[in-house]
């Protein structure tokens, strides 16, 4: 499990490298704000993002597309191909970028993108998870209610989507840990969105994080070397 504490691109001004904008601006996709997006015609888009020094993720957010391509440049980084619409989240090892670079292949014509974020990510000690975590990348947010006939078969059903609401408990960490990375943590998602990806192997593992209900760390049982930090949040998980 690897967590976002830095988003480094928040500054940086992005361009159109393939695609027509059908709507919205090319800004819109360094924007948290995800009632705006990016749209464009023809089945890619790719976007320069520029700069980013001493990094170690890229998330694409909210985009409709079958494929998304990490590059430098023209040099490929990593990639995925998708079933569904799923939050993205890219770990790797520690790299600058000259010219950060996200491509989208579409098989239905349009790309639409929301969110590229993209900074460091530190790895949860002891796994990151307990039995019984949440595993948020799987679940639905969505709630529905339906309306019967007075033979009690449905007629119709109205349907709404809904963050999930995840907690995320860390027992066993050393003191420095609390203390200097939580802590970094902590201050970062104060004014930021963030994200999480449970397996790094698997992108799409991955969810935006906000709305976080911060929690105090509790001592161990048996000595003061160690702690037990959680975390309450919502998260959609693109799907």
């Amino acid at each position: 499990m690897y967590i976002t504490s830095s988003n480094v691109i928040k500054d940086n001004t992005p361009s159109l490298i393939t695609g027509s904008i059908a709507n919205g601006v090319i800004e819109n996709i360094l924007d948290p704000n995800f009632s705006v997006s990016l749209r464009t015609s023809g089945s890619i888009l790719e976007v320069s993002i520029g700069a980013a020094t001493s990094v170690n993720y890229v998330t694409v957010s909210g985009h409709v597309a079958h494929t998304v391509e990490i590059l430098d440049g023209t040099t490929p980084v990593t990639s995925e191909s998708l079933v569904r619409n799923n939050n993205l989240m890219f770990v790797f090892t520690e790299q600058s970028f000259t010219d950060l670079r996200i491509r989208l292949t579409s098989a239905v014509g349009d790309n639409t993108l929301f969110l590229v974020t993209c900074g460091s990510a530190f790895e949860a000690p002891l796994g990151g998870e307990q039995s019984g975590y949440s595993r948020a990348w799987l679940g639905r947010g969505l709630v529905s209610k339906a309306k019967t006939t007075t033979l009690a078969y449905p007629n119709s059903i109205l349907k709404k989507k809904i963050p999930l609401s995840v907690t995320l408990k860390l027992s066993n960490m050393t003191a420095e840990f609390s203390q200097t990375t939580w802590q970094d943590f902590l201050d970062f998602i104060e004014w930021n969105l963030f994200f999480i990806v449970e397996d790094e192997t698997k992108p799409e593992s991955s969810y935006v994080c906000f709305d976080p209900n911060y929690l105090p760390p509790k001592a161990h049982s048996a000595t003061r070397a160690l702690n037990n930090v959680s975390l309450k949040f919502k998260c959609n998980n693109g799907i």
